[in-house]
């Protein structure tokens, strides 16, 4: 007896031994879950989720994925087929759903509407080969786009003009010497330096210490 006989006389299925057999005519509600194969020929409205291979008559239908190491359907199904090695459809075939396996087989005549995954060792290779380039390529871009010198929102302004009680002694550095050469060289006064700057009023140390007028008020 060929393997797909079982399909159109469904009384061909074994009756005994470690098989889960639905016979047409039969409508369930609700997932199916077997360890042992399942030769489906009724109607279900939910999942078969099965250890061994699941066989799908050609009058059955499956509203429903269906989940096994092997799948075997010459009837319908509306859902998904998630199989760790092969899909066999015959060509009284339809599937409405996504195809995923290691190994698919498809007779002329058999109907599918979604899409096909094929997984293999030999392609999660390529995929992560693929992963790493797009990794790599995409920090090199990211760092090809960081300027040698980050310049800040805050206003630019001359030492200068900062205020003595304000200034530091990177600003001090940056003043008109003596020899009245002025530097090429301009600093900004960002939230920071403020910052910096309110601490050393507060613990002036001995070389920017500066005297307060008292009684201002």
């Amino acid at each position: 007896m060929s393997l797909f006989s079982i399909f159109k006389d469904n009384s061909a299925a074994p009756s005994s031994g470690s098989i889960t057999h639905i016979a047409a005519g039969t409508v369930l509600s609700g997932d199916l879950n077997s360890e042992s194969p399942v030769y489906f020929f009724g109607t279900i409205t939910g999942s078969i989720i099965s250890g061994g291979d699941v066989y799908i008559g050609e009058e059955a239908e499956v509203f429903g994925n269906v989940k096994s190491p092997n799948v075997y359907m010459a009837g319908k199904v509306l859902g998904n087929l998630h199989c760790a090695r092969t899909i066999y459809l015959k060509s009284t075939a339809a599937v409405l759903g996504n195809l995923t396996c290691a190994e698919v087989t498809i007779e002329k005549g058999a109907l599918v509407a979604g899409y096909l995954t094929v997984e293999s060792e030999k392609l999660n290779e390529l995929r992560a080969k693929s992963i790493r380039y797009l990794a790599e390529k995409k920090v090199a871009s990211l760092i090809s786009e960081i300027p040698e010198t980050v310049v800040s929102d805050a206003e630019v302004i001359s030492s200068e003009e900062i205020p003595e009680n304000l200034a530091t002694d990177a600003h001090r550095e940056t003043r008109i010497p003596d020899n009245g050469h002025k530097p090429n060289r301009r600093v900004r006064l960002s939230k920071v330096t403020k910052e910096e700057s309110a601490r050393e009023k507060q613990n002036p140390s001995a070389e920017d210490s500066y005297d307060y007028p008292k009684n201002i008020w």
